[in-house]
C-alpha cells in the first residue's frame, strides 16, 4: 500500500490571486515560479526523497478543486 510522505500542495481561493501572491512574496519572501506557484523543494540529502510542496492561490471561481464553498485544498504527496 502506498503512503503519503508529506504535503504535496496547499491551494487557496482568492478574489485577487496575484495580489495575494504579492502579499506573501513581500511579507514572507515566497518567490513564485513562472506559472505563479511557489514550490518548496525538500533537501533530497536530508529526506532521501526528491519531493516538493506547492503553494498557489487560485481565482475564487475556480473549478480546480471542490465546490465554491471550499476555500482551500491540501493534497498529500
Amino acid at each position: 500500500m502506498e503512503r503519503a510522505t508529506g504535503i504535496g500542495g496547499v491551494f487557496l481561493r482568492a478574489q485577487d490571486p496575484k495580489a495575494l501572491q504579492g502579499w506573501y512574496e513581500q511579507h514572507f519572501g515566497l518567490q513564485p515560479e513562472a506559472d505563479g506557484c511557489v514550490v518548496f523543494r525538500r533537501n533530497e540529502r536530508a529526506t532521501r526523497a526528491n519531493a516538493s510542496t506547492v503553494w498557489a492561490p487560485f481565482d475564487a471561481d475556480t473549478d480546480y478543486f471542490g465546490s465554491r464553498d471550499q476555500q482551500a485544498m491540501v493534497n498529500f504527496g
